[in-house]
C-alpha cells in the first residue's frame, strides 16, 4: 500500500511545472506537448510534411499586457493549433521530433 506522502508526490509531479529554466531570461518553462504521429513506411524513407492539430494553453490578451497590474491574475485560454511538421527522411520507429516554441504558455512567461 502506498503512503500518503507517495500519493502527494505523484500529485505534485502531475501538476508541477518543469524546473528547467531558460538561460537567457531565468523564466520557468511550461510543460511540453507530446503527440503520437503514424506515418507510412515510404514516408519514413523519403520524408514528408504532415499537418498536426493539437490544443495548448496560451496567455489571454489581457495577461499579455506589458503594464499588467501587480496581483492581477494570469488567465489562460485553450486554443487549437494546426502546424506543419516536417518529418525528415530516414526516421525510425519511436523517434522524438522537437518543435521549439510550440508548447504551452508558462505561468511566468517562459
Amino acid at each position: 500500500m502506498r503512503s500518503f506522502e507517495d500519493i502527494l508526490k505523484e500529485f505534485e509531479q502531475f501538476f508541477k511545472l518543469e524546473n528547467d529554466k531558460d538561460n537567457s531570461s531565468g523564466r520557468l518553462k511550461a510543460r511540453d506537448i507530446n503527440l503520437d504521429l503514424e506515418i507510412e513506411f515510404m514516408e519514413a524513407i523519403k520524408g514528408v510534411t504532415k499537418q498536426v492539430q493539437y490544443s495548448r494553453n496560451e496567455l489571454s490578451d489581457a495577461s499579455k499586457e506589458p503594464n499588467k497590474r501587480p496581483g492581477q491574475e494570469t488567465v489562460y485560454v485553450r486554443k487549437t493549433i494546426t502546424e506543419s511538421c516536417v518529418i525528415p527522411k530516414g526516421v525510425y520507429d519511436g523517434v522524438t521530433l522537437r518543435m521549439a516554441g510550440k508548447g504551452n504558455a508558462s505561468t511566468l512567461g517562459g
